[in-house]
């Protein structure tokens, strides 16, 4: 099978959420695979989390069920992505299905980790999200912070190769060490106007 190809990169535009934005995609009832009783209410819990945390609600899209299809969610991702300033947080979180697809080319155990869109059927790797789809995501856009949440099987091998570095540059100390710190405004308190 042939590597995937990234669609075009749509048009720029402008920060929802002040340089922070999210896709949250739960599937609890898909196409063809067995139903799952929790990715609605982990869609949810993601979004209270990130609006408890000050996250502008026009910066979160969520899909869900069958607004969830591959071409949906790589095209959120490739717009949030691309759109991007550098330093943005841009976080993704999946909860649904996931599974493994034969691979020829860069996998020590020839197999592919991914994530089951809507339409997904396991004998069909095209209908599947690849972690070279999520790894051509992260190359559009090197200059800001994700934050990647997969509640799926075979998740932890999803991520295992994306050459992802987390520092913190001089200065900024909300980005480094804990995660609720990626969470957080990165931009210092004004002072106090009483003073």
């Amino acid at each position: 099978p042939s590597p995937p190809v990234a669609p075009p990169i749509p048009p720029a535009v402008p920060p929802g959420g002040g340089g922070f934005r999210a896709l949250i995609v739960g599937i609890d009832q898909y196409a063809s695979l067995p139903r799952l009783k929790w990715p609605l209410s982990d869609s949810q819990s993601y979004q209270q989390m990130l609006t408890m945390h000050g996250w502008a609600p026009g910066s979160i899209r969520t899909l869900t069920n069958m607004e969830a299809t591959k071409q949906n969610i790589r095209q959120a991702l490739f717009t949030m992505a691309s759109s991007a300033l550098p330093g943005d947080v841009l976080f993704f979180a999946f909860s649904g299905h996931g599974a493994q697809a034969t691979d020829f080319d860069d996998e020590y155990d020839r197999k592919d980790e991914a994530l089951c869109p809507y339409e997904a059927r396991l004998g069909d790797p095209q209908s599947l999200f690849l972690d070279d789809d999520l790894r051509a995501v992260l190359e559009i856009n090197r200059n800001v912070f994700w934050v990647i949440f997969l509640g799926c099987s075979h998740s932890g091998e999803g991520s295992r190769n994306l050459e992802m570095q987390f520092f913190s540059e001089e200065g900024d100390g909300t980005r480094s060490g804990d995660l609720e710190g990626f969470f957080r405004d990165p931009k210092p308190e004004s002072a106090d106007a009483s003073l």
